[in-house]
């Protein structure tokens, strides 16, 4: 978004062959009333600022982060384009001969991990003994503006300096890295960080997306703002750990979903890991780090995929907060997201004894969930204290008598589409099982 001076930056890249490829969105906001109607605040809103002023680094550094909110809605079904998304504010005011006075401009851009740099410009009244044209400020503010996007693209999350430089010309520039987020926590473990910003309240949710390199998921990138797709599917669990049965699970269910979808971009699916529970302590943040870096050992994830994590153990909780991150929400009503469940889970739900023992109530929760809906998968059980032989379990019996504007917002998986007879509690049993035996030969 371009406030004032600048504007060739949005040509010059609009004319450019490819251009589709890289810009979604080249704004010139040249009245002041036009730059508080991009930024969504009003003139009382201004007004109730401190010292602000129209060119300043504050006023490009709001309308960076608003384009960076932007571009991000722009891309809902595009997971690996969104993580690289920047949002780039210019905020100028140039001068034109015959005055004797120099042109300023502050270029602010803004990476989707909340990486930020900033250029405050000061141009030279006269370059070689005479006064750049208003066209040729405009021109010199523009190329800051690439420079900002170049400098952006290169920074390494964590970097915070000072530079400051002059041109041949004389104009002096001064360069600020840094980020939005505390700068303390990008220094630490991805992991750690988004989970810590979570649990001190920062923010009630997190979004992690994940990296690749030759193809291959290697890191996660935590996102500066929260925000998911409208009609992003949400897998919830602990994940403890992830296993190549949610793997399988979300694959199915992605597909599920696609094939009856009337939307042309295919939906992403996210793991969505609540931090607190309402009978256990919070997950450490170092756990917390283990969990996320074992999903990149996972083979076989959806292509469009990420974690999200939250302090909303109930679906209640769930809903509110991550309906309040979707982008790009219709205008019809509610955001639409899906939950990806076990039949455990859906038993959960369905069950008054969590609705004080009243089915109505329990009805009425679920008619409450606006815009939601139930991918259920089944699994295999076995009754405590049977000897009969574990059956596999769909979801179809528990919702069969409910009624239909209930019923309807649950689909059953069937177990010719997805079966998997693992569980995160076997593994864990595994383990400890072959921890004692190795325990046991050692003392041998």
């Amino acid at each position: 978004a371009i406030i004032g001076g600048g504007s060739h930056a949005i040509s010059t890249l609009a004319s450019t062959p490819g251009a589709s490829s890289m810009l979604l969105e080249g704004i010139l906001a040249y009245d002041r009333k036009s730059f508080r109607s991009y930024l969504g605040i009003s003139l009382e809103d201004v007004d109730a600022m401190d010292d602000f002023r129209y060119t300043s680094r504050r006023a490009a550094k709001m309308a960076s982060e608003v384009a960076l909110r932007r571009a991000m809605g722009f891309l809902p079904g595009n997971l690996r384009r969104m993580v690289g998304c920047i949002g780039v504010g210019c905020s100028s005011s140039l001068v034109s001969p015959p005055s004797s006075a120099s042109g300023i401009g502050h270029i602010v851009a803004t990476r989707a991990d909340g990486t930020q740099i900033s250029l405050d410009v000061s141009l030279a009244g006269k370059t070689d003994g005479s006064a750049r044209t208003r066209i040729e400020e405009d021109a010199f503010v523009s190329h800051m503006v690439f420079r900002s996007i170049d400098l952006i693209q290169k920074a390494k999350p964590g970097d915070i300096k000072q530079e400051k430089s002059e041109t041949h010309a004389g104009d002096s520039i001064l360069q600020n890295d840094g980020t939005i987020i505390d700068a303390n926590g990008v220094k630490e473990d991805v992991g750690v960080a988004a989970a810590n910003r979570v649990l001190e309240g920062k923010e009630p949710v997190v979004v992690l997306l994940p990296m690749y390199k030759e193809g291959k998921a290697v890191s996660f990138r935590a996102l500066a703002f929260s925000a998911i797709p409208d009609g992003s599917l949400v897998f919830p669990g602990s994940f403890n750990p992830p296993h190549v049965g949610h793997a399988a699970l979300a694959r199915t269910a992605v597909q599920k979903a696609n094939s009856t979808s009337h939307r042309h971009e295919k939906r992403p699916i996210f793991m969505e890991i609540s931090l607190t529970n309402a009978d256990k302590p919070p997950i450490d943040p170092d756990t917390v780090s283990e969990r996320i870096q074992s999903f990149l050992e996972l083979e076989d994830m959806p292509k469009n995929w990420g974690l999200i994590l939250t302090r909303a153990p109930l679906f209640s909780e769930k809903v509110k907060c991550l309906q309040d991150c979707v982008m790009g929400s219709p205008d019809r009503g509610s955001p639409e997201i899906s939950f990806v469940i076990g039949t455990d889970t859906l038993v959960r739900i369905l069950n008054p004894k969590y609705y004080n023992d009243d089915e109505n109530a329990m009805l009425e929760a679920v008619r409450s969930m606006e815009g939601v809906n139930f991918l259920v998968g089944g699994r295999l059980e076995q009754k405590k204290g049977s000897d009969e032989p574990a059956r596999f379990v769909s979801g179809a019996e528990e919702i069969i008598s409910l009624p239909k504007d209930v019923r309807d917002k649950f689909r059953i998986i069937e177990e010719k589409d997805f079966r998997v007879d693992l569980s995160s509690s076997h593994i864990r049993a595994e383990k400890a099982k072959a921890a004692t035996l190795s325990g046991q030969e050692e003392k041998g």
